[in-house]
């Protein structure tokens, strides 16, 4: 009975271990879905991070450009909602990283100037002078580009 359990044991695991890489696939579906999701991710940082918990394997071509002009255009002109951000990547650094990595050439210089001057009014605590400094290296970094 021994010798029946560590064969099915190793045949969970392997099916176990196809799910989570299929999951990390971006299907035509699910790449359909993003895309559609994007115009709704511009307009909140909730939106935004369920599309990434939800489409992160997509983030690729035409929707990491749709997510690069979310995240710049919630800072440019909804700075507003910045508490939001600043709760979100307290709690998923990943997510931190993702969306200032997405502050890129891609999108318009005139939002990436406004990131600059919205970020450089920044008050408050250590932690969130300290997103505010990454978010400015990142937009000057996009202007350079």
């Amino acid at each position: 009975m021994r010798y029946l359990v560590v064969p099915a044991m190793l045949t969970g695991l392997a099916s176990a271990t196809s799910t989570t890489a299929a999951s990390n696939v971006c299907s035509n579906d699910m790449s359909m879905r993003a895309d559609e999701s994007l115009v709704s991710a511009a307009g909140a940082w909730g939106y935004l991070f369920g599309d990434w918990r939800t489409f992160s394997a997509c983030d690729d071509g035409g929707i990491a450009e749709g997510y690069s002009d979310a995240v710049v255009v919630l800072l440019a002109r909804r700075w507003d909602q910045f508490d939001a951000f600043v709760s979100l990547s307290e709690r998923n650094p990943t997510f931190r990283k993702w969306a200032i990595g997405h502050i890129d050439a891609t999108t318009s210089s005139d939002d990436l100037k406004q990131v600059l001057r919205n970020s450089a009014r920044c008050a408050g605590s250590i932690k969130r002078k300290d997103l505010c400094r990454e978010i400015a290296i990142a937009a000057k970094d996009a202007l350079k580009d």
